[in-house]
């Protein structure tokens, strides 16, 4: 497999740049192997992209959206974006924390 991680074309601006700053991170730690990670920064990458364009619907349309039942009654709730949102997060934390990317632990990888 190739050394060199390729940055899927596909996503944001943000996430292309989050990406390049992570890879630049692993570089700088040492972890010259970064296509044995492919499959975990593809997903990092697209979870993250997903959460930004999520932040973004929120940012437009807010926390909350207001609703009418069946009987006329209107009522608010949380935006289902904001669960998505939250979603995106633990996908991303866990695979963050799955390689070990958290600064601190990136030590540890140094080869």
């Amino acid at each position: 497999m190739n050394n060199e991680f390729e940055i899927p074309k596909k996503i944001s601006m943000e996430a292309k740049q989050y990406m390049k700053n992570l890879l630049q991170e692993l570089r700088d730690n040492g972890i010259v192997k970064i296509g044995l990670y492919h499959g975990g920064l593809i997903i990092i990458a697209i979870t993250y992209h997903g959460w930004i364009k999520v932040a973004e619907i929120i940012e437009k349309e807010g926390l909350t959206i207001t609703k009418k039942d069946d009987n006329g009654t209107t009522y608010t709730k949380i935006h289902p974006a904001v669960q998505i949102q939250h979603d995106y997060k633990t996908i991303l934390n866990q695979w963050i924390e799955e390689f070990e990317l958290i600064p601190g632990q990136l030590r540890k990888f140094k080869r």
